[in-house]
């Protein structure tokens, strides 16, 4: 077993087929058991496994490199979410990528029904999402708000989106935004957005499946307000001039997470009914976190820094956990 730190394989290895990337925090058990549900994927080709450590508990044991298709890269404090993404790209040597949050496991099959998809021209490939604690305190609320559109059983084909950070794409889609990756791994579905503007396209793969272990306490409150604060700052920055458009923006976002829960409680209604019953058992709940979602955009709007991209990281692997 080798200590926490940067190194190659032990022996000679052939180019993987796949590089899966894992951003671990000081909440080592979950790091591993992501981990250990990556090097259990069976392919026909090789794998190999980023883990880039932004820990920075110093009682939090090491995390350790189990076999030769393992990477633990440490970064410093001052690195955010989306830089340690970003990093790990660089130094991935596969054509497909694969990104598997700490706090995620991946499912038999998750591997192989992503390289399935990706054998086809599309750019970014996603999961279908399970809940790793369902019935727990927020925990379903935070499940259908997210993921209500990947929840199973779902049918295959090409989508408007992936899970946010939990989505594979190729290597060459990526390669031209090399000097946004940082943002756009943070504030994934800027990335997904900008490689459609680019006439790349998007393929939802349900055989291919993860499971979410979902925040289930008041505590959750923070993460989502500082990460759509931080999309917020992005989303306005690339459009500066529209001021009176982001000031009507703001004077009507009060409504805003009423007519969001409509819009996906209508389409979930059309296609499964028992979907959208159990949406509306927790939609109070739902809307409350709308309503700090919302918040966050509209002050990342106005007054939004990069400051906030570390206050996020923070609070998403290093802070207390409440999964």
């Amino acid at each position: 077993m080798v200590a926490a730190k940067e190194m190659s394989p032990g022996r000679e290895s052939p180019e993987p087929e796949l590089s899966v990337v894992i951003v671990a925090g000081n909440w080592r058990v979950r790091a591993r058991r992501a981990l250990e549900s990556a090097l259990s994927q069976e392919i026909h080709g090789s794998l190999e496994v980023l883990v880039i450590d932004l820990g920075q508990d110093p009682n939090a044991p090491l995390l350790e490199a189990p076999d030769h298709r393992v990477r633990v890269i440490p970064m410093p404090p001052s690195a955010h979410f989306g830089e340690a993404r970003a990093h790990a790209v660089r130094l991935a040597r596969a054509p497909v990528i694969a990104f598997l949050e700490e706090h995620c496991r991946a499912r038999p099959g998750w591997a192989s029904g992503l390289l399935a998809a990706h054998r086809e021209a599309w750019a970014c490939v996603g999961s279908t999402v399970y809940s790793m604690n369902p019935g727990v305190g927020w925990s379903d609320a935070v499940y259908l708000l997210g993921y209500a559109q990947w929840i199973p059983p779902a049918v295959a084909g090409e989508a408007a989106a992936a899970a946010a950070h939990n989505s594979s794409y190729k290597r060459a889609s990526l390669e031209p935004l090399m000097d946004r990756l940082p943002l756009l791994l943070l504030l994934e579905p800027l990335l997904q957005q900008a490689l459609v503007q680019r006439g790349e396209r998007i393929f939802f793969q349900p055989s291919s499946g993860f499971e979410h272990q979902n925040e289930t306490n008041l505590r959750s409150l923070r993460v989502y307000y500082w990460w759509n604060r931080c999309l917020g700052r992005e989303r306005w920055a690339a459009q500066p001039a529209l001021f009176v458009r982001k000031l009507i923006y703001t004077l009507l976002s009060p409504l805003a997470p009423w007519v969001r829960s409509l819009r996906d409680l209508t389409r979930l209604w059309r296609r499964r009914r028992e979907l959208a019953q159990r949406y509306l058992y927790h939609l109070p709940r739902i809307l409350v976190l709308h309503y700090v979602a919302t918040l966050g955009l509209v002050v990342g709007s106005w007054t939004g820094a990069p400051s906030d991209d570390l206050h996020f990281t923070n609070l998403e692997l290093r802070g207390e956990t409440d999964r």
